[in-house]
C-alpha cells in the first residue's frame, strides 16, 4: 500500500515540527539551545502543553479503539511533562567537564 502524495508531504513535515517542539522543551529545561531564545522555550512548551491536552482529549473521545487507548494516554502524558517543565525554573551552571548541568527547580519549593 502506497501513502497518498499529501500524505507523504505531510509525514517530513510532521517529523520536523516534532523535533523543533523537542528541541524547545529542551531549551525550556535548561540545555543550552542558542538558536532558541528562553521568551521562545517558554511560550512554546505552555503551547505545547494547550496542544498536547487538546489532542488527548480529541483522542479520548475518537471511535477509533487505537486512538482512545493508545494516542490518548500518549498524548496526555506529553501534556503533563511539558507542563511539568513548563512551570519549573533552572539554572545552568557553567563547568567545562559536564557542560549542560542543570539543576531543576520547582516553582514553591524550597
Amino acid at each position: 500500500m502506497q501513502l497518498p502524495t499529501s500524505l507523504r508531504i505531510a509525514s517530513p513535515v510532521t517529523v520536523a515540527v516534532y523535533g523543533l517542539a523537542s528541541v524547545v522543551v529542551l531549551r525550556r529545561a535548561g540545555f543550552r539551545i542558542r538558536w532558541i531564545s528562553p521568551a521562545v522555550a517558554r511560550i512554546g512548551t505552555w503551547v505545547l502543553v494547550v496542544m498536547l491536552t487538546l489532542s488527548a482529549l480529541g483522542n479520548f473521545v475518537s471511535p477509533s479503539p487505537w486512538e482512545r487507548f493508545l494516542n490518548g494516554p500518549v498524548a496526555l502524558g506529553l501534556a503533563v511533562l511539558c507542563l511539568i517543565v513548563a512551570r519549573s525554573a533552572h539554572t545552568v551552571h557553567p563547568s567545562p567537564d559536564t557542560p549542560n548541568r542543570v539543576e531543576p527547580q520547582l516553582h514553591g519549593s524550597v
